[in-house]
C-alpha cells in the first residue's frame, strides 16, 4: 500500500472513531439537560426550522431538563438528538453541545392539565363562548388559547403559580394569579360591560327616544 493512501486511511478512520466518541456521549432513553439556551429544531440541521408548539418559549432555556428520543444525527458538523423536554412540554432536535447527561434518578417535571370554564358574572351566569385566556404556566411557558362552544379550554403545563388573563369584546379583562399543583378543574369570571345610552333621535325639532 502506498504511504498516500495509508495516510488517507488514517485520516478516515480517525474521523470515524472521534464521531463514535462524540456520538455515545448519549443514548435513546437517557436523561439530559439544556446547559444553555438551546434552539429546538423540525430535524437534525440547521436547515430546518425551530418548531413551533405553544409551550415552545423561543428556546430550550437553561437547566430545562428532557429525555432523548432519537439519535444521533450529524449534519452542518454537530450532532443532533432529538429530546423529549420536560418531558411531555415540547419536543425536537438539539446540538450535542447544549445538552448534558443528568442522573437518572432526577425526577423529570410532572406536566398536568387545567380544564378552565369561563362564566358570565358567576358561576350561575351562561358561559362565554370564544373567551381568550393568555397567560404563563409554573415554569414560565405561555399560553394562548380560546373557550370551545361548550365555554372551557384545557391547558396543559408546569405546576406552580400560573398567571392568567381573560378577555373578550364587551367584557371587562380579568387577571389573577393561581396555584396549580395538579390536574383539575377551575372556573374564571368575566364582568359585562354596560351597554352605552342611546342617543335621542330628533325629528322636526322634538326628540325621538
Amino acid at each position: 500500500m502506498k504511504s498516500e493512501d495509508t495516510f488517507w486511511l488514517c485520516v478516515v478512520v480517525s474521523l470515524i472513531c472521534a464521531m463514535a466518541v462524540d456520538a455515545s456521549a448519549f443514548g435513546v432513553g437517557d436523561t439530559v439537560k439544556a446547559i444553555a439556551n438551546t434552539n429546538v429544531r423540525t430535524g437534525p440541521s440547521t436547515s430546518y426550522a425551530e418548531i413551533r408548539d405553544p409551550d415552545y418559549p423561543g428556546t430550550a432555556r437553561a437547566g430545562t431538563v428532557g429525555k432523548i428520543t432519537a439519535g444521533p444525527q450529524t449534519a452542518n458538523s454537530y450532532t443532533w438528538w432529538r429530546v423529549d423536554f420536560g418531558p411531555g412540554l415540547y419536543m425536537g432536535w438539539a446540538v450535542q453541545d447544549g445538552l448534558q447527561a443528568t442522573a437518572s434518578s432526577q425526577p423529570p417535571v410532572a406536566r398536568v392539565a387545567l380544564t378552565l370554564y369561563v362564566y358570565e358574572g358567576s358561576v350561575s351566569g351562561p358561559l362565554i363562548l370564544g373567551a381568550r385566556v393568555t397567560g404563563q404556566d409554573g415554569g414560565g411557558s405561555n399560553f394562548d388559547q380560546t373557550t370551545n362552544i361548550s365555554g372551557y379550554m384545557t391547558i396543559y403545563g408546569t405546576p406552580g403559580t400560573w398567571r392568567f388573563t381573560a378577555t373578550k369584546d364587551s367584557y371587562h379583562p380579568n387577571s389573577w394569579s393561581q396555584g396549580i399543583s395538579s390536574t383539575g378543574t377551575r372556573y374564571a369570571f368575566l364582568q359585562k360591560l354596560p351597554t352605552p345610552p342611546q342617543s335621542p333621535i330628533l325629528i322636526k325639532g322634538q326628540p325621538f327616544l
